[in-house]
């Protein structure tokens, strides 16, 4: 009976100790910078113009995408043909051949290289208060109006490529930038991701730099939580003035809403998600999650905040998005329909909206500038 009594021993000291455990890693899960995704994927046979796919959800969706491979990577283009199993999808271009029994990854960047724009850019340098921030930069014809085009988090400045069409189209000058811990610039002092609460200055720093090149007008573009930095922006930056307008692509408007999505989707029980969540935006608490600040959870929802926005806003959503739901758009736009414009597209995942539908994407976007009023 010893044995056991030490057993139970063990357990009783242990258990109380568990939610704390549980809502510290909740807690520094929620600020981690991810590393690279899984090779998910595999090739099933391959030409020079085709390549198959198992049959799932994302391969089967129309439109273009890229694969993603240790060392290469391919445009994949649209359905040839499909059966219960298998995808036939056209391929566009590959770094490398592509051989049965590759494994990579589906992503709605269908390149990481900007010159597949066809336009000249350059490389320059952001000055910001975390070190140099690199940036790419596509002169327009209007140099005096900008397109500052923001990514994700758990992704990089290769990210939001796709808007730079519809930027084009208008003649404005873009600049796709990073910033701190995204893997291209500075890590930041605690090397975590404070959710655009403290990234929102690297834009602010952007916004400093196009001004400096002349820059009167800036047109945002934010892509997942790219969109919570832009909005954040708007508010704070000493430069807000020269935002125009906002488009915001699956965007995070709410953290709650969708830190509970993605423990939904990732089968994680949402009380010590709470508890984190309140962690991370409390005094002292915040230190357990490995942040040098606390992250003001309250001033990030943009749902609650959505009539302090003034300035004309497209969103364009995925109706399927289970990262970053789409519900949280329809509210924001309800919310404050005269500034708010809200472009769905269904049976469309997180960031893919350009994907599965460029044109509708880019139509949405020319109709917005018109519908807007925005003098370019």
């Amino acid at each position: 009976m010893t044995g056991w009594r030490k057993i139970l021993r063990a357990l009783l000291t242990t258990i109380p100790l568990l939610p704390v455990a549980v809502t510290i890693y909740a807690a520094r899960r929620i600020v981690s910078i991810p590393g690279a995704s899984k090779n998910d994927l595999t090739v099933l046979s391959a030409s020079t113009t085709t390549v198959t796919f198992p049959k799932t959800r994302r391969t089967s969706l129309p439109g273009e995408f890229g694969f993603r491979f240790p060392g290469g990577e391919a445009h994949i283009g649209g359905v040839v043909h499909h059966d219960n199993a298998t995808v036939v999808r056209t391929l566009v271009e590959a770094s490398k051949p592509l051989v049965a029994g590759l494994k990579g990854r589906w992503s709605g960047i269908i390149s990481t290289d900007p010159s597949k724009i066809d336009s000249p850019y350059t490389e320059v340098i952001v000055p910001a208060a975390t070190g140099s921030l690199p940036a790419w930069l596509f002169p327009g014809e209007k140099s005096s109006v900008w397109a500052l085009h923001v990514h994700g988090h758990a992704s990089d400045r290769t990210q939001p490529l796709r808007g730079i069409y519809s930027a084009q189209k208008q003649g404005l000058t873009s600049l796709v930038i990073s910033y701190r811990n995204d893997g291209a610039s500075t890590k930041a002092a605690d090397s975590a991701c404070h959710l655009g609460d403290t990234e929102w200055e690297d834009l602010a720093a952007a916004m400093e730099f196009a001004a400096g090149c002349g820059a009167r007008k800036i047109i945002v573009y934010g892509w997942s939580m790219g969109a919570m930095i832009a909005l954040l922006a708007l508010e704070r930056s000493k430069y807000r003035d020269l935002i125009s307008g906002l488009v915001l692509v699956s965007p995070v408007l709410d953290w709650r809403q969708v830190l509970a999505a993605n423990a939904v989707r990732s089968s994680f029980p949402q009380w010590p998600l709470k508890l984190a969540t309140f962690a991370i935006g409390a005094p002292i608490l915040h230190k357990i999650a490995g942040l040098d600040t606390q992250v003001e959870m309250n001033r990030m929802n943009w749902i609650a905040r959505a009539r302090e926005i003034q300035v004309p806003v497209l969103v364009l959503h995925g109706t399927e998005d289970d990262s970053s739901p789409f519900a949280a758009s329809r509210q924001f736009q309800e919310a404050n329909p005269s500034c708010v414009t809200l472009v769905a597209f269904p049976r469309t995942g997180h960031t893919q909206e350009w994907n599965v539908d460029r044109s509708r994407w880019e139509s949405a976007v020319e109709e917005w500038y018109r519908m807007a009023g925005i003098e370019l």
